[in-house]
């Protein structure tokens, strides 16, 4: 684990993780956080809310997620969404990076669209 930063060993031990926020940091860091590595993407506002944690924990992958869009043409498009998902996900849940959303149907909805 030396080559990861002190903030991704962080989010390893700690971080409010699923399958998604995984695959961004086995994609970005090389290093697989999900033991056998499958291409997740987010489904639902809450998966979307765990990979923002993580891109808050570690900047350096924020600075990086445009190369998400090699994992599968899903996540091309919710990279090419990105701010968008953000935006609606802020409006509907301001509170998202204390509490887990449930309900954020407009974001729902925009990931539905993008084939989430």
């Amino acid at each position: 684990m030396n080559a990861l930063s002190e903030q991704a060993q962080a989010w390893l031990k700690n971080g409010n993780r699923d399958v998604s926020s995984n695959t961004i940091f086995t994609h970005l860091s090389k290093f697989n956080a999900l033991g056998s590595f499958h291409k997740y993407h987010p489904v639902y506002a809450d998966d979307l809310r765990r990979c923002r944690l993580l891109l808050d924990q570690c900047p350096d992958f924020m600075m990086r997620l445009n190369e998400m869009r090699e994992v599968s043409p899903v996540w091309e498009r919710i990279i090419d969404n990105w701010e968008r998902l953000c935006a609606l996900l802020d409006q509907e849940a301001p509170s998202w990076r204390e509490n887990a959303v449930w309900s954020c149907p407009k974001t729902n909805e925009l990931m539905r669209e993008l084939g989430c």
